[in-house]
């Protein structure tokens, strides 16, 4: 066992050490060729699930989008997925589609909702990075049983929402459709893409949106990259088996950082007794709460009638709160969910590879955690202040 742990640690550090070669060289051609500048990436926006993802692929969908082509990237869409008997012409696309207070069996707010002229309906589930939430999908399913339920991730996995009996997983297990950013989503806007070749801006609009799913998905190697290190790993069994053994353990490396992460921000949280903190105003309580998913990690203030789920909508009081929020801080954004949330200093995108990297050490990880709290913290109690001083 000894000898074999010694040659497979021998056989990773020169396999490493080969593909960090080719790396290198690619690098240095990416800086040459100008592949590194993607604009999306420059304003931190590239795993904004709603605000990113579900808002550009929904203009590509929609008829009547500022693209100009009417229905045929829907076309292409629909072709590329092979879905049946669906009229494209004057079909119609809603982003965060609500279908009703949240409930075991029914409610929530579709990702892309798309309709055709005869009532038919298409429903987009979009996870960059986010987990299932509570029968999410099961939720979507009652909605309309005879919709195409597509569940879009970026490699194509399966839901793993655990609160579904077994029954409802069965059921979900021939209703709903996995697809992916990796393949189904790219193939398909390289389609879109040479539909739009005469159209330089949408054309480059749609390339930069392309190498941003690359990115997202690992696929941002150069094709002569790729091939290189492909034909490094299988010059042989050995190479082949350490490349394995690698990934293997890198994914688990990964989701340990991850996980250690957001317990922790949890963990931190809760010793600062911020979820215990909550304000009773007016009728309403508010409270700030700190999380993460696909926008990245965020806190934000809700403030609902006598502790009910249904967050402020009534006009005179969120603007109030609005106001309040521009005044502790300019980058607050309002949605159905929260009165106001924000990304904290520096940390407004989700965790790249070389963030993961650095919070592999415990030290920066609990800098990195108490910064996010306690800048949260700060928020919380100017919001306080400035309500106290408005009473």
């Amino acid at each position: 066992m000894e000898t074999y742990l010694k040659t497979s640690a021998e056989s990773l550090s020169e396999l490493l050490i080969k593909i960090q070669l080719v790396r290198d060289k690619h690098k240095e051609l990416s800086v040459l060729h100008g592949e590194n500048f993607n604009i999306f990436r420059i304003l931190k926006v590239e795993a904004s699930e709603v605000r990113v993802h579900s808002a550009f692929l929904a203009e590509l969908l929609n008829p009547k989008g500022a693209h100009g082509f009417e229905d045929k990237f829907l076309s292409l869409f629909i072709k590329q997925l092979f879905i049946d008997d669906f009229e494209t012409e004057s079909a119609q696309v809603h982003i965060e589609k609500y279908i009703g207070q949240v409930g075991d069996k029914h409610g929530g707010r579709i990702d892309i909702c798309i309709v055709s002229p005869t009532g038919k309906r298409i429903l987009i589930e979009n996870k960059i990075y986010t987990v299932d939430k509570n029968r999410q999908l099961l939720r979507y399913y009652n909605y309309d049983k005879n919709a195409t339920l597509l569940y879009l991730t970026l490699d194509g996995a399966n839901s793993t929402d655990e609160g579904l009996s077994s029954e409802e997983s069965e059921t979900l297990r021939h209703s709903v459709k996995t697809i992916s950013y990796s393949n189904d989503i790219l193939n398909w806007l390289d389609l879109c893409r040479k539909e739009a070749v005469s159209h330089p801006i949408l054309r480059e609009t749609m390339s930069q949106y392309i190498h941003l799913i690359k990115y997202l998905t690992n696929q941002t190697l150069s094709q002569n990259m790729s091939t290189e290190i492909n034909k490094i790993i299988s010059s042989n069994l050995n190479s082949f088996i350490t490349a394995n053994e690698c990934h293997q353990a890198f994914v688990k490396l990964y989701n340990e950082i991850h996980n250690a992460t957001y317990s922790e921000l949890y963990g931190m949280y809760e010793a600062h007794e911020l979820s215990k903190e909550k304000i009773n105003w007016k009728g309403y309580v508010i409270v700030l709460h700190v999380a993460q998913d696909g926008d990245g990690i965020y806190f934000g203030f809700t403030a609902t009638r006598d502790g009910q789920g249904v967050v402020c909508r009534e006009p005179e009081m969120l603007h109030l709160f609005n106001s309040i929020l521009k005044e502790i801080g300019q980058d607050y954004r309002n949605t159905p969910h929260y009165i106001g949330w924000k990304h904290p200093q520096n940390v407004t995108r989700n965790l790249d590879i070389e963030t993961v990297y650095r919070l592999n050490d415990a030290g920066y990880r609990w800098k990195f955690v108490n910064d996010i709290v306690l800048e949260a913290q700060d928020q919380w109690n100017l919001f306080k202040e400035k309500l106290k001083n408005i009473q």
